[in-house]
């Protein structure tokens, strides 16, 4: 028995078990951390804001978001799956990420000039008074500003599986957000005076991030024509899709800022403050899991790890309901008692968050081997489930307008997971040509 154990352990098998273990164990205990100083910041925000100006902040912060996605178009694929070919050259991973760096400063003048103008026209129907808009506007800023590069400096150490380092930043970064909002929401009860609270330890947080990087990269590397081209392409293939996502993820808001009221918006942004708890698992997935697809070349050990990963969301994800239902009355009382009574949105809230998990997981997984959907095949299968959508529900209220969403978000999801089984199977004819 003994010389099994012995024999056991000298194994390669035995190996990577143990240092896949360690990994999950640090990142799992880390954001695990990261995301409750997440959850607990959403939480006072959510019960110090007035429920006013909590609607301003969750119309500000969904535009944040798809500011950032039209930043980045592509882009930061485009840098995983570059990098992922010459993770291992310090010289050509520095050109990945500068020439990714150039071409997302570049992008960010064009999110600017669409979303900034989307933003005051919102904020002006819910009632929001000039000054009051010109703030917000002002306020998010450094929060966009440090978004243009933490991703694309986070992907370098998640390339070398440096888990500690990335993980410390970030929860420096997660627990300094929690202590200045908690103090100038406090004092300061207003939307711009939060927005400002959010961007500020990122901006310290991505100085950080550059002295990890700077590790494993050359810096005096500059912008390759190369790289550029082959992540501009990924770009022309992405860029349809991630500006239907944007008018697609902000649709909901759009409807409900027209027929709906400032507390419909609150209520939809106070239960998303919940499912911050799902990002966990999806920094955990796109910290270990992606960057290790992204290197894999045989189609064995790609079909391996995508067993091992549905496995591990489909798991994830039912725990994650059941425990919803089971404690809804605690988590509706943590919102504050505006929120008390919304047990099955919250239910629904949580089961979209879980879809929209695995579907992240899915195009990241796609993405990251350079395989991106057809454009007009996730576009045409959008706008049908969005015209289902609004067929079947009116868009008025919290529940239909969760109902909107679940169905706007499972017909794509089936299109993303088959997408992503189809490049797979036919792995090898492609690499064989």
């Amino acid at each position: 028995m003994k010389n099994k154990l012995d024999s056991l352990k000298d194994s390669k098998r035995y190996a990577t078990f143990l240092r896949w273990g360690k990994m999950l164990s640090v990142t799992g205990f880390a954001q695990v951390l990261v995301q409750l100083a997440g959850v607990a910041t959403g939480l006072i925000v959510t019960n110090l804001l007035p429920k006013q100006e909590y609607a301003y902040y969750t119309i500000a912060i969904t535009m944040l978001g798809t500011m950032t996605v039209l930043a980045d178009s592509g882009i930061g694929v485009g840098v995983m799956s570059s990098g992922g070919k010459v993770w291992d050259d310090k010289f050509k991973l520095g050109e990945v990420l500068k020439t990714g760096v150039v071409l997302r400063r570049k992008f960010a003048i064009f999110s600017l000039v669409v979303s900034l103008p989307i933003l005051v026209f919102l904020l002006h129907k819910q009632g929001a008074e000039t000054l009051t808009i010109f703030l917000i506007c002002a306020s998010l800023l450094p929060a966009f500003w440090a978004a243009l590069s933490d991703s694309l400096l986070e992907t370098i150490p998640k390339l070398h599986h440096a888990v500690l380092p990335l993980q410390k930043n970030q929860g420096f970064v997660g627990f300094g957000r929690l202590a200045l909002t908690s103090l100038s929401v406090f004092l300061f009860p207003f939307t711009f005076v939060t927005l400002l609270a959010n961007g500020v330890p990122r901006i310290w947080g991505n100085a950080q991030l550059k002295k990890i990087s700077a590790s494993y990269v050359d810096e005096t590397a500059g912008v390759n024509e190369n790289v550029k081209r082959d992540i501009l392409n990924i770009v022309k293939r992405s860029l349809p899709g991630n500006i239907y996502y944007c008018i697609s993820g902000q649709l909901t808001l759009w409807l409900l800022s027209f027929f709906g009221t400032s507390s419909d918006i609150a209520g939809i942004g106070a239960m998303t403050r919940i499912t911050m708890l799902t990002s966990i698992v999806s920094m955990m997935f796109n910290t270990l899991f992606i960057p290790q697809f992204s290197k894999l070349t045989d189609k064995s050990k790609m079909i391996k790890h995508l067993g091992l990963y549905f496995s591990f969301l489909i798991a994830i994800c039912l725990v994650i309901i059941f425990f919803t239902w089971l404690l809804d009355d605690f988590i509706l009382s943590l919102l504050g008692k505006s929120y008390l009574g919304l047990n099955f949105e919250l239910l629904l809230t949580m089961t979209l968050s879980c879809l929209t998990l695995i579907g992240g997981a899915c195009y990241g997984l796609s993405s990251s081997q350079g395989w991106i959907i057809n454009p007009v095949l996730l576009i045409t299968t959008n706008i049908f489930s969005v015209v289902v959508g609004l067929y079947f529900f009116k868009v008025d209220n919290i529940t239909d307008a969760l109902y909107f969403q679940l169905t706007t978000a499972l017909i794509p999801l089936v299109i993303t997971i088959s997408f992503l089984l189809i490049k797979v199977a036919r792995y090898r004819q492609v690499a064989a040509v």
